[in-house]
């Protein structure tokens, strides 16, 4: 119920020697997700659909794996990264293009359809698995994309100006938003990518039509009220934003028999990853995770509560700005076993707390 260690270290600017603070800026990247699935099952709590709906009812096109035309994709399955979508489109040689058309929100609809559709501008096969949707768990941004769009589209108002209504300001989450000109800019951290051991600095830049996959911009403290609301069942200081059986659903492996080999490969074979709904649940190392990591360029955080018997009270959140691999001729099973050490300091430290 309460922050037990805040801490910054290192810089928000580097070579202007601007020291990182509690109230500095990040891009939180994929950690995005959890907060659009928050969003969209605040709406499945009012009645606005169900769970194994098909997501095409609710949308002004159908949305459906050309491969498999006659099977649903669902509410869950998008949640879950269950409904069999590649992500051959936010990859860096086609993302630009598609970042150019998409600055205005209200394209978001044509965007999808023109990348997720036979015949659209941008459309490839490659955006879909060959697999039905519900059989395999793939990490999927694009889908986050169509939930983040859902949200706007089944409430009848933008992502940002829905989640400051229901989820920002009901937590105190003052310094957060989707868009860059909604928060200080003095604040936010600078972006690096790391080359030749080299730390070289980035422009700051918003996520555009990808915001609801990864573009929020938050601090650890704001993050850290967000958090505790789903250690707390749906509630911190007394605001609820959720009911503790949605929130206990979201934290449930939604497809059992199903791990997502792709992200669990990355780390070796001491690391499993399942999916609830927008919320990843990890074995890392003998460890019990519930939460999100995120990747943006420049930007690497993480979120995680702890579920074991001597820890299912403990949540810990690390912001940095960076590349995502630290240093970045690293292989993410070298990251992970950095992480690991990192996770068993940090529990040390807070046991003694």
């Amino acid at each position: 119920n309460s922050i037990v260690y805040l801490k910054s270290y290192g810089f928000s600017n580097l070579y202007l020697r601007k020291r990182a603070s509690e109230d500095t800026v990040y891009i939180s990247g994929s950690i995005s997700k959890v907060i659009i699935a928050t969003a969209l099952l605040q709406l499945y709590e009012k009645e606005f659909f169900d769970l194994d709906d098909d997501v095409s009812e609710y949308l002004p096109f159908e949305l459906r794996n050309p491969k498999y035309p006659s099977v649903n994709i669902t509410f869950r399955m998008l949640l879950s990264h269950q409904a069999s979508i590649n992500d051959f489109g936010l990859r860096p040689l086609t993302v630009l293009p598609i970042m150019v058309f998409s600055r205005c929100s209200s394209n978001i609809s044509n965007l999808i359809k023109e990348m997720m559709i036979p015949g659209g501008k941008w459309y490839s096969d490659r955006y879909w698995l060959d697999c039905p949707p519900g059989e395999v768990a793939q990490y999927s941004n694009q889908g986050f994309v169509i939930a983040g769009y859902l949200v706007e589209k089944l409430s009848g108002k933008s992502l940002e100006e829905y989640c400051r209504e229901h989820i920002f300001k009901p937590l105190n989450m003052v310094n957060t938003s989707f868009y860059l000109d909604k928060v200080d800019k003095r604040r936010v951290a600078k972006p690096y990518t790391c080359v030749g051991g080299v730390f070289l600095p980035l422009p700051k830049y918003d996520f555009y039509f990808i915001d609801a996959a990864g573009g929020l911009f938050t601090t650890t403290e704001d993050l850290s009220h967000f958090l505790i609301a789903h250690m707390n069942t749906g509630s911190f200081e007394g605001k609820r934003i959720l009911g503790e059986e949605t929130v206990n659903l979201m934290h449930t492996i939604q497809y059992p028999n199903s791990t997502d080999l792709v992200l669990s490969r990355f780390f070796g074979g001491d690391v499993e990853i399942h999916h609830g709904l927008g919320w990843q649940i990890i074995n890392f190392y003998g460890i019990r995770l519930v939460g999100h990591s995120g990747g943006a360029i420049g930007y690497n955080c993480h979120m995680f509560t702890l579920r074991d018997d001597e820890n299912e009270k403990v949540g810990v959140i690390l912001l940095s700005n960076g590349p995502l691999l630290l240093p970045a001729f690293l292989s993410w099973k070298s990251t992970a076993v950095g992480y690991k050490m990192l996770l068993e300091t940090i529990l040390e430290k807070v046991n003694e707390l």
